[in-house]
Parts: C-alpha cells; structure tokens; sequence
C-alpha cells in the first residue's frame, strides 16, 4: 500500500476520535498509540489542520461507502441495524463531527455525509413509517431522529437490542402520533 505510515495515522486517529472524541487525541497521544516517532506525523500531514483535512476526506469516503452499503439494505430491521454495528467508528466519528459543527469543515463534512445517507435510504426510511406518500416528512422526521439518535448513542447502548428498540420506539410514537391526529 502508498504511503503504509500515513494511512496507519489516519486510522488511528480515526478510530481514537471516535471512541474518545476530538478534545481527548492530540499528535502525542496518536504517536503513543502507534509507538511512532511525531516527525513522521509531521512529515505526511504538516499540522494537525492538515490532518483534519485528511480524516475528513477519509470519513467523506466512508460515508460513500457506508451509502452504498445502506442502499442496499433490503429492511431496517435487522439489515440496517448491522450495517450501523458494523460501522461503529463511522457512525460515532460522525457523531463527533456534529459535536464540534461550529467548525465550518467539521459542519461541512457532517452534511455532505449525512446527505448521502439520507439519499440512500429514504424510501426504506419511509416505507418503514407507513409515509411513502410523504417522502419529504420522512426526510425531516429521519433528520430528527438522526439528531436525537447521535445525542443518545454512547459506547455501552450501541448494541443490536438497543438500536433495535430506538427503531420500535420512533415508529411506535409516529404510528401512535398518526393514529390520534386521524380520530
């Protein structure tokens, strides 16, 4: 693989933001976490900006990816919910990103990214709430619950009964919301 030593950073530090957050790893933590030298950091990124600029690209990639795999999931629940479990870095550095989103290329990335996922999977999003001759409420109503989910998941509940009973609970009080503005 080009450039092995860069892309070990890259993937530690991504991995690090996602389970500790941005505030906690600096260039010092990485090296430790690695058993590198510092200079080697500095030699491919620079600056720690030029290493943000990296590890945004790099999650920007993986939202393509993490897309394409949503699109072809068949259901919600269970197809989704894996593809979440076995994304985990990916879902909690994007819950990172929406942390810190008062950086305009933090805010920039987390739209682009989210974007691609909401296009991939809005017509299972809303077959699921019994709304596919609402696509748009749909959308709004999976961009709140995106909201809501990143300020909910921790390390400890992202698991497959937790995300499976977040799914139930949000279509049960949309159901329940319809079933009473109907009556």
């Amino acid at each position: 693989m080009k450039n092995k030593g860069k892309h070990q950073w890259i993937e530690k530090g991504y991995e690090a933001i996602s389970e500790v957050g941005f505030t906690h790893v600096n260039i010092e933590f990485l090296a430790r976490a690695l058993n590198k030298n510092k200079s080697s950091f500095y030699y491919y990124f620079g600056d720690w900006d030029g290493f943000e600029e990296e590890l945004l690209a790099h999650h920007y990639i993986s939202g393509q990816v993490f897309a394409a795999e949503a699109d072809s999931c068949k259901r919600i629940i269970p197809d989704m919910i894996n593809l979440f479990l076995s994304n985990k870095n990916h879902i909690f550095f994007h819950k990172q990103l929406r942390i810190h989103r008062q950086k305009p290329k933090f805010k920039a990335c987390f739209e682009a990214a989210y974007q691609m996922f909401e296009a991939a999977i809005i017509e299972q999003w809303a077959s699921f709430l019994n709304m596919k001759e609402q696509p748009m409420l749909a959308g709004k109503i999976l961009t709140l619950i995106s909201e809501n989910f990143l300020l909910q998941i921790t390390h400890e509940n992202f698991t497959y009964s937790w995300l499976k009973d977040y799914l139930f609970e949000t279509s049960t009080l949309l159901t329940d919301t319809n079933s009473k503005a109907k009556k």
